[in-house]
């Protein structure tokens, strides 16, 4: 499926309008689908958030987080990640979970932040959820001081599953040339959008409709479960970032919000990464599904109480 220059139609006129729309193409011939917020005109200059997406996830999600931030005087960029939203995807069919690598998933980040993300004001912010806390939980391990402070929610760093026994099994269905079809449990997408996010990802009603709603609208956000090839590219990724001696590369302060309430990620490990080095810390937010963004006030409230104390 080929990438599209555009956000879809929402409620919020000033989310669509104000946006600058662009496809970025990456040196392997993959074009991400990138949209970039200037700070409210009522506000004073406060730096850049790049936001990186989690599994499945796509620009128009973040519509409640992007206006927030730009409240608060942030300029915002968010791009879709390969091979999901109105990025380019690998498949024909274009529901299934698929990625050729998540070394070049940091590649990409390297590149949003080189051609976008350096050219706004400072300071740099990260804020990644999930898969896109793992991809950049190696980029700050691998880059140092491109950003001055990271927020990672829910990374995926962990599966509930033994991750080294998962990479050798999906590296072998992988090499064996089944790496397009549906890992063990994954599936086409629900046509219950509504209870097929509310069932793992948050508890609050009316945000989890918002997102049913925009993937209505435009079926190709909507995702099914993961493929082995996906799968053996996230074990592999999860052993490389977790390893001690990579944590112990970060120099960019860094918080992990971990929701205790998780049955999509392990958050075993997010103390574990805090424990070898003092650049990392955990915040744990109690009760909270995975997607602490689009939970319930409470949630969110706590994780805006932290960001304002952080940044401020």
């Amino acid at each position: 499926m080929q990438a599209k220059e555009c956000l879809i139609e929402l409620e919020s006129n000033d989310f669509t309008n104000k946006a600058q729309v662009k496809l970025i193409h990456t040196k392997n011939n993959i074009d991400l689908r990138l949209a970039h917020w200037d700070r409210s005109e009522e506000t004073e200059s406060k730096g850049t958030v790049l936001i990186v997406q989690g599994y499945s996830e796509f620009i128009e999600k973040y519509e409640e987080v992007i206006t927030e931030l730009r409240g608060r005087g942030y300029a915002v960029v968010a791009y879709d990640s390969r091979g999901q939203g109105l990025s380019s995807r690998f498949l024909k069919d274009f529901h299934k979970g698929y990625v050729d690598s998540y070394g070049a998933m940091v590649d990409d980040l390297q590149q949003v932040h080189d051609e976008v993300v350096s050219n706004l004001p400072k300071p740099h912010i990260l804020l990644a959820h999930s898969m896109g806390g793992n991809v950049s939980m190696r980029f700050l391990q691998e880059k140092k001081q491109v950003f001055d402070q990271a927020f990672l929610s829910a990374p995926m760093l962990g599966w509930n599953e033994p991750v080294k026994a998962v990479s050798i099994l999906s590296s072998i269905i992988v090499f064996f040339g089944q790496g397009k079809k549906y890992a063990i449990g994954a599936s086409p997408p629900s046509d219950d959008i509504k209870k097929g996010i509310s069932e793992r990802l948050s508890s609050d009603e009316n945000r989890v409709q918002k997102v049913a709603s925009h993937c209505q609208k435009e079926p190709r956000l909507w995702m099914g479960g993961p493929t082995w090839q996906w799968v053996k590219e996230g074990s592999l990724s999860i052993i490389k970032a977790t390893k001690k001696e990579n944590c112990q590369k970060v120099t960019t302060p860094t918080i992990i919000l971990s929701p205790t309430n998780d049955v999509v990620i392990s958050g075993s490990n997010h103390k574990l990464l805090a424990s070898y080095n003092d650049k990392i810390s955990v915040v744990e937010f109690e009760g909270s599904k995975h997607e602490i963004l689009i939970e319930k006030d409470k949630y969110r409230d706590q994780f805006w109480k932290l960001f304002d104390k952080t940044c401020e």
